[in-house]
């Protein structure tokens, strides 16, 4: 009898080994990308990546693998023609059979296999140890969608390894836990009195959802009316409708998804601990690429995981400060506030700025554009200032540099010196619309991305040409960061994001993702100190600035402010005063 029993826990220890253990193509990869050349390339060189880890994980243990044994992986700019399908739910508002063909079905039939297998063995891209002998259609169900950036690195291996120790029947949502440290106008207030207690992910860290739970939201989307017009931040916004004001499901922190190779969260608390690679495939799954914008950097190169070389993906261009036309909007209630904060900060590190305003002021000096001042909107005065910009750029001889122009409010901050470093990477002959994006009623027809304008806007000049030639605005008052997306995505112009860009403060984003993805601007002086947000975030970059105001802390007779000093302290450093 005890024989018998020993026998049969066995069985069942076996079966539930079994059960529990995870195939590589039981992983459907959806890697967030967009329709641009260094985004793409990143994207493309990603799903490479992952696919050349399972080729050498098979050939290290001298087995064959199957086309129809690789992971899924589908990249949003090839595979959605919807413009929304950077905020997730527009994807799972399709059909329940297109979700079931792209995310949910087997890999492939043995027809395409075999057809996909002799075209590449065709042009020598297969290597030989990759067949197109297909499993059985019940081993090629997908058991979770992992969501990850163009711009994660993915250990296949740790990822497996991990999430085989997760039960994919139940309604699992996994990633990294960002919080709000107060509530935010870019979440809506969410949880006004309490936003710390609610989790959402870094998609650039990773996130894991259960095929029942993804069924679950899919058909919610579908069903219900009630989604918000305005799509911010995917992620936090995923969060909450899979809450589901509490009858849903939150999400639970994984420390296998991370923020940069070696640090985990807890999911008992937000501190970040060390976690190294085990040599087991136990380590971090998922994690961000670092944000140095150096050309020699890691992050513009495709590693090889077999050698640990890399190769170059990316041909920088440079961009000097000569190239590049800074337009600031204000008014005459603003020239004494907020213009001189700009002047004392980042202005001294450009080389061509222009102030265009209702009135004429020489002690800026302002441009007027003869438009009187609304409260919202600012459509016609904005148009006049790129109407403005474009013929100034093409009478001056000495602005024939000029690439770029930047559109910004005149509480937008930047770091000029990090804007420079991240330009190299687009063509400035091309069509260039960059800024942080938003998205209005996505899931309709009718539905459009657009740049929001707080946090600047970098135009190419054959851009700004065509928004001279084809844009009219429907009232004075209509908001000009979305007539500007509409005129040009009517003819064929989509927006670049960049999650560098920020429509509000410092204080409206958690700060781990602030320090692993060097700021470009911010936007905003409401309830803060706009030399200190400059100082701590911004011009540490600005080298020139730097050396000229000497801000340092504790260096002889060097004059500096602490955090906790208030706005005049910063004023005075930057004024010379101290």
């Amino acid at each position: 009898m005890n024989a018998i029993r020993y026998y049969s826990c066995a069985v069942l220890a076996l079966c539930f080994q079994l059960s529990c253990s995870l195939a590589p193509h039981e992983l459907t990869f959806l890697i967030i990308s967009q329709n641009f050349s260094f985004s793409a390339k990143l994207a493309n060189e990603l799903k490479n990546n992952i696919l050349h880890q399972l080729r050498i994980e098979a050939f290290l243990n001298n087995n064959e693998i199957d086309l129809v044994q690789q992971p899924k992986i589908i990249l949003s700019h090839e595979t959605f023609n919807s413009i929304g399908s950077w905020a997730i739910t527009p994807i799972l508002a399709s059909s329940i059979e297109y979700i079931d063909n792209i995310i949910l079905s087997s890999r492939n039939l043995n027809a395409a296999a075999t057809e996909a297998t002799a075209s590449a063995r065709k042009a020598n891209a297969l290597p030989v140890n990759v067949t197109a002998t297909a499993p059985p259609p019940e081993a090629s169900q997908t058991k979770w969608l992992i969501l990850c950036e163009d711009q994660s690195i993915v250990d296949l291996k740790a990822l497996i390894n991990n999430l085989q120790n997760e039960d994919y029947t139940k309604k699992k949502f996994l990633g990294y836990g960002l919080r709000d440290a107060e509530a935010t106008i870019i979440h809506h207030f969410a949880f006004f009195e309490n936003p710390s207690w609610f989790l959402y992910p870094l998609f650039r860290a990773g996130v894991a959802i259960s095929i029942p739970l993804l069924k679950i939201l899919a058909e919610r989307v579908r069903s219900e009316k009630n989604v918000s017009d305005f799509f911010i931040d995917a992620s936090h916004e995923l969060s909450l409708f899979a809450w589901n004001k509490g009858k849903g499901h939150q999400l639970t922190e994984a420390p296998y998804f991370c923020l940069d190779r070696k640090s985990s969260k807890t999911s008992r608390s937000s501190t970040l601990v060390r976690q190294g690679n085990d040599g087991e495939g136990n380590g971090c799954a998922i994690y961000s690429r670092s944000h140095d914008d150096s050309i020699t950097q890691s992050h513009l190169y495709s590693p090889d995981t077999a050698t640990g070389t890399t190769k170059s993906s990316f041909t920088p261009v440079d961009v000097t400060i000569n190239q590049i036309f800074f337009a600031i909007k204000t008014w005459s209630k603003n020239h004494e506030d907020r213009v001189p904060v700009i002047q004392r900060t980042w202005a001294k590190e450009v080389k061509h700025i222009r102030y265009y305003s209702d009135v004429a002021d020489p002690n800026i000096p302002t441009i007027s554009t003869n438009i009187e001042n609304t409260e919202h909107g600012h459509c016609a005065k904005t148009l006049v200032i790129l109407q403005r910009v474009w013929e100034e750029i093409i009478a001056n001889k000495q602005l024939k540099p000029i690439k770029y122009v930047v559109l910004s409010d005149d509480d937008t901050l930047f770091g000029v010196s990090t804007l420079l470093g991240y330009l190299k990477r687009f063509n400035a002959n091309a069509d260039v619309y960059l800024g942080e994006r938003y998205g209005y009623q996505l899931l309709s027809r009718n539905g459009f991305n657009y740049i929001t304008g707080g946090g600047g806007i970098v135009f190419s000049l054959s851009v700004i040409e065509k928004l001279v030639q084809n844009c009219r605005c429907p009232s004075s008052s209509s908001p000009d960061d979305m007539i500007i997306a509409l005129c040009l995505q009517r003819i064929g112009i989509e927006p670049i994001h960049s999650s560098r860009f920020h429509q509000a403060r410092p204080i409206d984003y958690p700060e781990e993702v602030l320090l692993y993805n060097k700021p470009i601007s911010f936007h905003k002086f409401w309830q803060i100190d706009p030399y200190y947000v400059y100082e701590h975030w911004l011009r540490q970059s600005d080298t020139n600035v730097v050396e000229a105001n000497k801000y340092k802390v504790g260096h002889g007779n060097e004059y500096y402010c602490s955090k906790n000093q208030n706005e005049l302290c910063h004023r005075n450093i930057y004024d010379g005063n101290n």
